[in-house]
């Protein structure tokens, strides 16, 4: 539970870098090589892998009955991003 915890941490760091980086796909602004790269690596590459890989894990931790689904809670959140997510990137 520790792992997974620690995951969804992480993804919801990756998905504050997604909306910067939509954010600045409309704001002219500019940014250091170093930055813009964490930015599109991190915010745009990762957070769909990483959003994608926890919410499967989540789902089966609600299969088996090891989690309690709460509405206020980062997984709620990170489903939510990973919707608009494939959304943004799919459609």
């Amino acid at each position: 539970m520790n792992g997974f915890l620690f995951f969804s941490k992480v993804a919801f760091i990756l998905n504050v870098l997604f909306f910067v980086a939509i954010g600045f796909r409309y704001v002219n602004v500019d940014l250091p090589q170093s930055a813009a790269s964490i930015l599109v690596i991190g915010g745009l590459f990762l957070s769909l892998i990483v959003n994608l890989f926890i919410n499967s894990w989540f789902i089966a931790l609600l299969v088996r009955k090891r989690i309690e689904l709460k509405i206020n809670s980062i997984f709620f959140l990170n489903l939510v991003v990973l919707i608009i997510q494939l959304f943004i990137f799919f459609v």
